[in-house]
């Protein structure tokens, strides 16, 4: 549950609420000068976008939540992306040039014990 509080403040939870108006329960009306903010499901950003959320609005008589998505600036993409590299190759992954993607040698293993496994199991079939 979201909230704008007494003061306009912006976003609020529950635990907010609560230290603000402690003998408050769910089961009563909000607190004088609260506003609930109906929950809506934010769109997906792609790869070059990032998600801002802006201030409720009104709809259909309700408050919710509102988003936008921009465009990542081009030092910000460069960031992602060094930053993505590094948590690949802390995480054990090298990049293949040839395949142009990274993997991890493990997986490597795992499918070749694998593809043993099927054969072998195919060769105690016939």
């Amino acid at each position: 549950m979201l909230f704008i509080d007494n003061e306009n403040n912006y976003p609020r939870f529950i635990g907010d609420l609560t230290l603000a108006h402690p003998k408050w329960a769910k089961e009563d009306e909000l607190p004088s000068g609260w506003l609930l903010v109906e929950d809506t499901e934010p769109p997906l950003a792609e790869e070059h976008q990032k998600l801002i959320e802006h201030f409720p609005v009104e709809v259909d008589g309700k408050l919710v939540r509102s988003f936008e998505l921009i465009n990542r600036t081009q030092e910000e993409l460069d960031k992602a992306a060094e930053q993505k590299h590094e948590l690949l190759l802390s995480r054990g992954f090298m990049f293949d040039k040839k395949l142009k993607k990274y993997v991890h040698p493990e997986w490597d293993a795992y499918r070749a014990e694998k593809l043993d496994q099927e054969l072998n199991a195919k060769s105690e079939e016939q």
